[in-house]
């Protein structure tokens, strides 16, 4: 190994950001631990946005952002429309009863 390297990751970095209209479901794994641990936060972020539709979709995907930074996962950053990407992550959430209470049929409805 060359000595002016400190490690083997700071002369190879393959993590290359791709276009994404979903979350990936490997990623949704990891994410999830995140979520469940910030969850009173992200309550307080949902309320915030109201009834506004586009405002919901577009706070979702603010936390996946979030995740990214403290993750340090910047390859699932590359969102290309917040508003798809915010509804199906919401729907991937209320499927684990994870935030949004998964009875009934609104997904406003925080746990």
């Amino acid at each position: 190994m060359n000595q002016h390297f400190k490690s083997y990751n700071d002369f190879i970095d393959e993590s290359i950001a791709f276009p994404q209209e979903k979350p990936n479901e490997f990623a949704y794994l990891h994410y999830k631990k995140w979520a469940y641990e910030n969850r009173e936060n992200l309550k307080k972020d949902f309320n915030k946005a109201g009834s506004n539709i586009t405002k919901m979709w577009d706070t979702v995907t603010s936390w996946w952002m979030r995740w990214v930074k403290d993750s340090n996962n910047k390859p699932w950053g590359y969102i290309t429309d917040n508003q798809k990407f915010g509804r199906e992550l919401a729907r991937m959430m209320k499927s684990d009863n994870l935030i949004f209470d998964k009875k009934g049929n609104k997904i406003t409805k925080l746990l």
